[in-house]
């Protein structure tokens, strides 16, 4: 049932989520402070406590807010205790809503440098896709490797500025990395 009914330090001898298609279980469990304990007599075991399980609610929502559920939202949690009135088994239910898109990549700064081709290039070899789930692990990734890929080919300062604006009526995001190529050093 409810938080306030069950007590502190009890075992987590189940943790289920509910709701989740675009981010799986093991997804979410690694962002958690809460977590079942295992199964095996060697496994280690996990107890909740309901500070961090609180602040766990708030670890969800921005879980999903990194990887492009803006609208995601937390429906309801059970808390239950365990047959033996040790454990608890905790269940929560999510609703994730429509994923924001990526609806415009632009990559600028490599017009000196043949730059449709390279653009072209460059947008293969980052994770972050146009048309795709907007997500801000790959929005970072893709910086990095956009700066790996300059120093690279010869360009030791190169510098990539992000700069992007998510619209949270049409669900898109708008994306531009501005290359500073600076001197090519040989």
């Amino acid at each position: 049932c409810c938080l306030s009914e069950v007590s502190d330090g009890a075992k987590v001898e189940g943790f289920d989520i509910r709701g989740n298609d675009a981010l799986d279980e093991a997804t979410i469990e690694q962002a958690l402070y809460t977590t079942k304990s295992g199964f095996w007599p060697w496994s280690d075991d996990y107890f909740l406590s309901k500070a961090e399980f609180l602040k766990d609610l708030e670890r969800l929502h921005i879980l999903y807010q990194r990887n492009g559920y803006f609208d995601a939202r937390l429906l309801g949690y059970e808390i239950r205790a365990t047959g033996d009135g040790d454990g608890v088994e905790v269940t929560m239910t999510v609703s994730e809503g429509e994923p924001t898109r990526v609806r415009t990549l632009i990559i600028e700064g490599l017009e000196p440098l043949n730059g449709g081709d390279l653009v072209e290039e460059m947008r293969d070899r980052i994770p972050l896709k146009q048309d795709e789930v907007f997500n801000e692990p790959d929005l970072v990734t893709s910086r990095t490797l956009l700066e790996s890929e300059f120093l690279n080919r010869g360009y030791v300062y190169a510098q990539v500025l992000l700069e992007y604006r998510i619209d949270k009526d049409s669900r898109t995001a708008e994306v531009t990395y501005s290359v500073d190529t600076g001197d090519q050093y040989y």
